[in-house]
């Protein structure tokens, strides 16, 4: 793979890139805010802050360059201060008396949501939309939050002593963040040829990748998402969802793999070779599509 300048990264960078780091960052100025203006109240400072961003957000600074048929520049900068003001939340929690494991979590999900974004700005611009947060992607993954707040905050009040456990904080954290490099750099890996949804007609340009990450396991984004998923479970101590979501991630994932190899192995011949030369995916009972011959039905389009 050619060698890319930093200059040639930032000239064919969706210009929605970096109005979504500039907002991430004004949402993480909470913290500068309350360490300048000393606030009794640091609930309602927040808020304050919080709202005026969001106003302010509609209005903007500077002007960006974009199809505003695919998106417009409200929704990047209200979605990166909000992922901004929330990681900034979650450091405040960590630093208070109780739920540092909550503010952990939140950390790591609003940065997972922003990076997934910024990184598709940096390495596949013309796939770029406002999809790309992945925030909204899916009603199960909605679900899927919901269950993971109702189970952390009712074995807070009947089992408090469950979430105290210092080592699953910290093993839950390294999981993380091993998920996120795993994820991100297999999408530096593919480069242009990564996009959330599936591809089920093969492109001009569109090369089989087998380096890097690619060389240990098949489908490194998936496995750095289970990852990632299993360690905001381990952080925040709830054993019910990471049993259920270990499971059902890796099920859905597993059917997943199978469509994207039936289709791999209709534009690349040689991706059987492949399968035979890496044969671990990076998921638990994923085996990928095994049959040469095997084609799925359907056009049905997914996020990665």
């Amino acid at each position: 793979m050619a060698k890319i300048s930093n200059h040639e990264i930032v000239s064919k960078m969706h210009p929605f890139g970096i109005t979504s780091l500039r907002w991430f960052v004004i949402g993480c100025g909470l913290l500068l805010f309350l360490s300048v203006f000393k606030f009794d109240n640091v609930l309602i400072a927040t808020f304050a802050y919080g709202n005026f961003g969001i106003l302010v957000s509609f209005f903007g600074f500077g002007f960006t360059k974009a199809d505003p048929n695919v998106m417009i520049p409200e929704q990047v900068r209200l979605r990166g201060f909000l992922l901004g003001l929330m990681f900034s939340i979650g450091i405040l929690i960590f630093k208070g008396e109780t739920y540092q494991n909550f503010g952990i979590y939140l950390c790591f999900l609003s940065f997972f949501h922003f990076s997934e974004f910024f990184c598709t700005a940096v390495t596949n611009p013309t796939t770029l939309d406002i999809q790309s947060f992945l925030i909204d992607h899916s009603k199960e993954y909605g679900i899927g939050v919901a269950a993971t707040l109702l189970e952390y905050f009712a074995e807070c009040y009947f089992f408090s002593g469950l979430k105290n456990s210092n080592y699953s904080i910290g093993e839950g954290a390294l999981t993380c963040i091993l998920g996120e490099l795993i994820r991100k750099g297999a999408m530096i890996t593919l480069w242009n040829d990564f996009t959330h949804l599936l591809r089920h007609k093969k492109v001009d340009g569109h090369r089989l990748k087998t380096n890097g990450l690619y060389s240990y396991f098949r489908h490194p984004s998936y496995a750095g998402a289970l990852f990632w998923f299993l360690g905001l479970q381990t952080i925040l101590c709830n054993p019910i969802c990471f049993v259920v979501y270990g499971i059902g991630i890796s099920r859905l994932f597993a059917q997943r793999i199978y469509y994207e190899e039936s289709c791999l192995i209709e534009f690349f011949p040689e991706y059987v070779q492949y399968q035979k030369r890496v044969p671990n995916t990076g998921v638990p009972f994923a085996y990928g599509c095994l049959d040469s011959r095997a084609k799925l039905g359907g056009k049905r389009q997914h996020r990665n």
